[in-house]
């Protein structure tokens, strides 16, 4: 497998490079930086020669323990306020203490896993006190990146609530990420398992699969890491978590009456409608709310109650009713459609074939093709 792990690690060399030269460095930057060198020891695990001894196992194994507590902080730092650390989470690191403690007792005061040939056992064959802390570690894994997953989703849901557009805000490159490291987990379980009922054919394939998905794997995370870096709005990031803590604590007992959200909502569709603010490609709810003296919280229930959408589903609905119109206005030939699009509100082309699409069920050029007026 070492032909899998030399590009991992000549891969994680760059992006640890890449992250000490930034200039303006944020708190997830210091935390990726500790996963990157967490997954080098790791991959290095990979490719140590299997002596057999007390410190090279304590080596691969306490890197797997204690790597994957690393990944999930850096995810949560990541999505939450002001990329702000929580004590709290050190309990991501409960089990890898717990095992850290059992290898102090059984290795090194009642000294029962000792001599060369007892190391082999644990790797060829696990005992079963040592295949009970693998496999609460491979589940124990897989119930937290299911957790993970469902915290993104409400990341992203709490985005479309205070921005019209996404893009460089979302973290589906994370998401995807997360699945294919839980990917990489059953495979590690699975693999595991095989091992214990000696099933070595099956095992051999596994582990070539888990070598490589764990390699593709990084790069993925390397490549969009890089460019997350490069696109994101993190000032944006930051403000809109900071206004969703802060409005939910001010406002959590309020409630707006039928007749205020009626009134607001009104003069919602007014600046829409009239105004078109919905032109502006990085319109924010906090905008709309500053325009209204209105609170964030109260923008985003009334257009909620009385749209029954997001603000990004309300604000791009306006955007894609404006480029329907555009696309069948004849003197309109003359322009490509993204440049219809980037005049409608959206900011790229991929975002504006992607909201049209799921909007109408036709992309731009369809759309345009069948409704276009004879002049």
């Amino acid at each position: 497998m070492e032909h899998l792990t030399y590009p991992g690690l000549g891969i994680i060399l760059v992006l640890m490079v890449f992250i000490l030269a930034k200039r303006k460095k944020i708190p997830s930057d210091w935390w990726l930086f500790a996963v990157l060198f967490a997954m080098g020891i790791k991959f290095i695990g990979f490719i140590l020669p299997y002596d057999f001894s007390i410190w090279t196992y304590c080596i691969q194994s306490l890197t797997e323990f204690y790597f994957f507590p690393l990944l999930l902080i850096y995810g949560l730092v990541l999505i939450s306020p002001n990329q702000k650390f929580k004590p709290i989470w050190l309990w991501s690191f409960s089990l890898a203490v717990v095992f850290t403690l059992f290898l102090i007792y059984d290795m090194g005061i009642a000294k029962r896993t000792t001599t060369v040939e007892e190391i082999q056992e644990i790797y060829e064959s696990a005992p079963m006190n040592y295949l009970l802390f693998y496999i609460a570690h491979y589940v124990y894994q897989i119930v937290l990146l299911i957790w993970f997953l469902n915290k993104l989703r409400a990341y992203n849901t709490s985005l479309k609530g205070n921005f019209s557009n996404i893009d460089n805000l979302n973290m589906n490159w994370l998401k995807n990420f997360t699945k294919a490291y839980l990917f990489t987990v059953c495979l590690a379980m699975t693999i595991t398992l095989l091992r214990h009922i000696e099933q070595p054919s099956y095992e051999g394939l596994l582990s070539y699969l888990f070598y490589l998905s764990l390699t593709i794997a990084l790069f993925y995370v390397c490549f969009h890491g890089i460019r997350h870096y490069a696109i994101a709005d993190f000032k944006a990031a930051e403000d809109h978590n900071s206004d969703i803590q802060k409005a939910t604590e001010k406002y959590r007992s309020s409630s707006m009456t039928e007749e205020k959200i009626n009134a607001l909502y009104g003069q919602i569709t007014k600046l829409f409608e009239d105004e078109k603010w919905f032109l502006e490609p990085q319109l924010r709810v906090d905008a709309l709310a500053k325009e209204l003296q209105v609170t964030t919280h109260q923008i985003s229930q009334t257009i909620n109650s009385k749209a029954n959408k997001t603000f990004y589903d309300f604000v791009n609905h306006y955007r894609v009713d404006h480029l329907k119109e555009e696309l069948t206005k004849p003197d309109n030939r003359q322009y490509t459609i993204l440049a219809l699009g980037l005049e409608s509100g959206f900011n790229s082309k991929s975002s504006l074939n992607r909201i049209f699409k799921e909007t109408t069920g036709f992309t731009p050029l369809q759309y345009q093709r069948m409704h276009m007026r004879v002049a």
